[in-house]
């Protein structure tokens, strides 16, 4: 008895809420059934075989939609490289212009300073060393 109940509550078909006439009943093999599946409904085996049947043509429609998002995905980041680019150039000019404003003459720069220095320190210095080698001849 018990095993009759468990084979009644097994075989319970399951309905769509919105129609019942699709409803499909689970099917075990021995039980008054030669297989074990599903059993469907003429209106579900129907509703289900529309849905398959334009399945490939949904599919190509999405792949459609995703890859015009992807253009419009790219065309976009292509702007926006190309704004980016203007803008950066933009502020190299600038940099540029401040940096040309700020820095110095060329005779105040320390490498400058410091070559004349020497040279100024060497011509004195050999200047200096004929002085004494003329005072010492003309002696």
């Amino acid at each position: 008895m018990l095993s009759l109940i468990t084979v009644l509550v097994l075989a319970t078909p399951v309905c769509d809420p919105s129609d019942p006439s699709k409803c499909s009943a689970p099917l075990t093999q021995g039980v008054a059934a030669p297989f074990a599946g599903q059993l469907l409904t003429p209106a579900l085996a129907v509703d289900l075989g529309l849905k398959a049947q334009f399945c490939d043509a949904r599919i190509g429609l999405e792949v459609e939609h995703a890859r015009a998002l992807a253009r419009v995905d790219l065309d976009l980041e292509r702007q926006l490289r190309a704004i980016d680019t203007v803008k950066a150039r933009a502020t190299d000019e600038v940099l540029r212009q401040q940096l040309e404003a700020v820095t110095p003459p060329v005779y105040e720069r320390p490498w400058f300073v410091a070559t004349v220095t020497a040279a100024v320190v060497v011509a004195s210095y050999a200047l200096a060393m004929k002085s004494v080698d003329w005072i010492k001849v003309s002696r």
